[in-house]
């Protein structure tokens, strides 16, 4: 699990918690989903209480590897994308949108959202 300390702005409209996480594509379960990602994976990024919830903006660095499609020689690459979701504290219902993202207690945590966009 990926999970943030949101305690400290959890209260406090307006406030921001920088994280740095370093992850492994065991622990985002991404052999069979994305086999191309080789290494660490960083996600850096800041949490802000908005007041509708707590969100979460960010950036992921994923090392790669692809094939050429007209040579077949293996390329390495990093790629670069940036995230943006907002998490509501609760453990949501059925009536809640299928889309929102929920957390629980004085911690989210960003795996599921982060392994999303990777494979995506």
């Amino acid at each position: 699990m990926m999970k943030i300390q949101i305690a400290g702005i959890k209260t406090q409209l307006g406030a921001s918690l920088p994280f740095e996480l370093l992850l492994s594509p065991l622990q985002l379960e991404l052999a069979e989903l994305a086999p191309w990602v080789r290494g660490e994976i960083t996600a850096t990024g800041l949490v802000t209480n908005t007041g509708n919830g707590l969100q979460i903006k960010g950036r992921l660095s994923i090392p790669a590897t692809f094939n050429c499609n007209a040579c077949l020689v293996a390329v390495e690459k990093i790629l670069e994308c940036s995230f943006a979701e907002t998490f509501h504290e609760g453990a949501g219902t059925e009536e809640a949108e299928a889309d929102w993202l929920f957390f629980q207690g004085d911690e989210i945590d960003i795996g599921e959202m982060l392994r999303e966009h990777i494979v995506l």
